[in-house]
């Protein structure tokens, strides 16, 4: 089978253009889009209209048109908005991709190069195979240009059979390589699909880990971040100890005071931090529950659906079963029906072949009978002429007499052949050989 890509497209746009309607699109289809113009008919009718039937049958067609221009403008409106849509999704990309600044530039840019190579060598190997295919073309042309004068001549006989294997040869190498290609590009999808598979699963386990540390890093940095509040108030503490040491020293009694005074402070702020914190606790508690709760509900959900799927699977296992068990019976059945038709062929084929040996059996006993007899007939009418020689020559012998004298010695004289093969030969067979005859010397080993 011929490949040609540089008519994939239009063959698709043709296709396209013949099949208005899917082969899908059934009777049912049609009757469910007949169905709301039906409807509206039915609707018109039982309203009383007072237009006769003419008329009617206008205003129904007018109202079929206005509604399906109606579609049509949604359907055209529908596609605009999906194609701005996707103009703006173009733009993002683009500014996403093409930002100097973006980190996805460097890699985007070894795919665009990846790209570009990949575009290059689908070009070429297009350009190979679009010339493989005009060689072929030009072949078969000229093939159809021989056969349309036919001269019934050996050497047009000859040149017309190197053309076919020609072509023929053309044909099948172009297959099988383009069969080679595609094994290939067939072992290098698996391959991907591979890869591609393991690569799922290696980013299914990275996104557990990531989450996992995310969650680490997220309680690190507010373990650090209370570290660096409890140093600060430490320190803050510390200055306040030095400054009231510094503060006693010099005036005792307002220092009293003041340790007084920071001490109520102190009890009053720690009370407030304590009904904060109970607070927190309290929202963190009812948060936590509420947590809990939906955590407990999705879990029940996800129970729910895995209960639900688990019986959708074991349903469609048993249709399956029955499926099996029906296709399984009604395949033993087919085979024990062919079976005894195969049996009751066979029986009347060997009725047949008996009937048919019978009949063959008396044939040839009634052509062996025939022979016999004329062999027989054959054998006597030898016997009769034998003795009918027989009797000729008796009675010749006895009107013939016959006296013929013995020579013994003419069994020593010797034949025509002896004689012939004793003959002497004459003088010119017996001279010296004086020339033997040799082959030309070439000119390279002349003088040699």
């Amino acid at each position: 089978m011929s490949y040609r890509p540089d008519v994939n497209h239009r063959n698709e746009r043709t296709s396209l253009r013949r099949c208005a309607v899917p082969p899908h699109f059934s009777a049912w289809n049609m009757a469910a889009l007949a169905t709301p113009a039906l409807e509206g008919w039915a609707r018109y009718q039982q309203n009383g209209s007072c237009f006769s039937a003419p008329d009617a049958l206008q205003h129904f067609q007018s109202w079929k048109t206005k509604t399906d221009q109606v579609k049509k403008i949604e359907f055209i409106k529908t596609g605009n908005k999906l194609k701005n849509q996707l103009v703006n999704l173009e733009k993002d990309n683009n500014v996403l991709l093409f930002n100097k600044k973006s980190d996805f530039r460097m890699e985007y840019c070894i795919l665009e190069e990846l790209e570009h190579k990949l575009t290059k060598n689908r070009k070429t190997e297009k350009a190979k195979i679009q010339q493989k295919l005009t060689r072929i073309h030009s072949t078969v042309k000229g093939l159809q240009r021989q056969l349309k004068d036919v001269k019934p001549t050996p050497e047009f006989v000859d040149k017309l059979r190197e053309m076919m294997e020609e072509t023929e040869t053309a044909i099948s190498s172009f297959k099988e390589e383009q069969r080679q290609i595609y094994d290939e590009l067939l072992r290098e999808e698996k391959a991907a699909t591979n890869e591609i598979s393991a690569l799922e699963r290696k980013i299914e386990m990275w996104t557990e880990d990531i989450q996992s540390h995310e969650k680490w890093h997220q309680e690190f940095l507010i373990l650090e971040s209370h570290k660096k509040e409890a140093i600060k108030k430490w320190k803050m503490k510390k200055q306040e100890e030095k400054g009231t040491i510094l503060i006693q020293k010099e005036n005792p009694e307002e220092v009293l005071t003041d340790i007084h005074c920071q001490r109520e402070a102190q009890k009053q702020k720690t009370e407030e931090e304590r009904k904060k914190r109970l607070a927190e606790l309290e929202a963190w508690k009812k948060e936590k529950a509420l947590a809990t709760a939906a955590k407990q509900e999705v879990q029940l959900k996800e129970e729910e659906e895995k209960e639900k799927k688990k019986q959708r699977e074991c349903q469609r296992q048993l249709q399956m079963k029955l499926l099996l068990e029906d296709y399984s019976r009604e395949k033993k059945e087919q085979e024990e029906l062919l079976r005894l038709e195969k049996e009751k062929r066979e029986e009347a084929e060997r009725e047949e072949r008996k009937r048919t040996a019978a009949e063959e059996i008396v044939k040839f006993q009634e052509r062996d009978l025939h022979k016999l007899e004329l062999k027989f007939l054959e054998r006597q009418a030898k016997e009769d002429e034998k003795i009918e020689k027989e009797k000729r020559l008796s009675k010749l012998r006895k009107k013939v007499h016959i006296n013929v004298t013995r020579d013994p010695c003419r069994l020593f004289r010797p034949t025509k052949v002896w004689e012939e093969r004793t003959k002497e030969i004459g003088p010119i067979g017996t001279g010296p050989v004086l020339y033997i005859p040799h082959r030309a010397v070439p000119s390279w080993r002349q003088g040699l």
